[in-house]
């Protein structure tokens, strides 16, 4: 009966250890050597799947990248073009502000050496004219004594203020009326100075439009002489109302005249082609269409001065 025991409990030992066991149990020693080999049980291979690949997916994905791929390039290409036209047309506006600067700067620096030019030449005018006006003035300071004739009347049938002077330099001084209104009948007055025949002697005449010159005697022709005009000019300081007056100053020293209307400068003249002594009259309605039937010139303040 124990025996039977131990062989079960050896049985059993044997199920759970695969291995060799030895069991003593004291004399008689028996040796068992059963032996239990258990080989486990594998499940079947289980069957892999293959899968068949989609071409057609594959060429749809393709061509989604290569589309993508084409998308991305044209993109970035346009925003290449874009970024070098930008560039582009900065640079050109740069170049139309930088030219723009330059030709602003240009006229900039023209028109301030023009200004400069014209104050300096109007500075230079300026002292110029205060210098000759201080001559004048000097010149006229030391004038001598005035010979003064009385207040009277041009007419058309008495023209001519004969002054019975001879000076070569002198200060002749007149404030006359004016005879009618220049819109009707123009007139004229006139200084017949240096006079010594009709081939010699100045003509200044002052016209009722507002302008003068100065005549010489020039070319003889059978019936008359040609006037040479010498110079000219305007006054717009002239009063040419029908019933205005004007003072007026004529100064002649060396080859220098000197024009003065109501206390302004008018012009100057060359007086080097007769630098010697003649006659002094005052004279109206000497040039053609000035004399007129009823003309009447009241004069007054008329004084002459010799100059040394």
């Amino acid at each position: 009966m124990l025996r039977l025991v131990l062989l079960v409990v050896t049985l059993m030992l044997a199920a759970c250890t695969p291995t060799s066991i030895t069991i003593s149990l004291g004399a008689p020693t028996a040796t068992a050597t059963p032996t239990l080999t258990l080989t486990p049980t594998l499940p079947p291979p289980t069957a892999t799947a293959t899968s068949t690949p989609d071409f057609t997916a594959t060429a749809q994905v393709q061509a989604s990248a290569t589309a993508q791929a084409k998308a991305t390039a044209d993109a970035q290409a346009e925003a290449t073009a874009r970024a070098q036209s930008q560039a582009t047309t900065a640079a050109m506006f740069a170049q139309m502000n930088a030219a723009a600067t330059a030709q602003t700067n240009v006229s900039n620096a023209t028109a301030t050496a023009q200004a400069n030019a014209t104050a300096t030449a109007k500075a230079a005018a300026t002292a110029t004219r205060n210098a000759l006006l201080a001559f004048v003035d000097a010149l006229v300071q030391k004038a001598d004594k005035p010979t003064r004739f009385p207040d009277g009347h041009l007419t058309s049938s008495q023209k001519t203020l004969n002054t019975n002077l001879l000076p070569k330099n002198f200060v002749v001084d007149i404030e006359f009326g004016n005879p009618a209104d220049p819109k009707i009948h123009p007139w004229d007055l006139m200084f017949e100075f240096r006079f010594s025949s009709v081939e010699n002697g100045y003509y200044l005449v002052l016209y009722s439009n507002g302008t003068w010159a100065l005549l010489y005697p020039g070319q003889r022709q059978a019936d008359r002489t040609m006037m040479e005009r010498i110079s000219s000019g305007t006054m717009p300081m002239l009063n040419l109302s029908p019933t205005g007056s004007n003072k007026v100053r004529l100064v002649a020293y060396e080859n220098a005249g000197f024009l003065f209307v109501n206390g302004e400068l008018a012009g100057t003249m060359d007086l080097s082609k007769n630098p010697s002594s003649g006659e002094l009259n005052i004279i109206t309605g000497s040039m053609i269409g000035d004399d007129f039937p009823g003309l009447v010139m009241p004069y007054k303040n008329l004084a002459i001065s010799g100059l040394q």
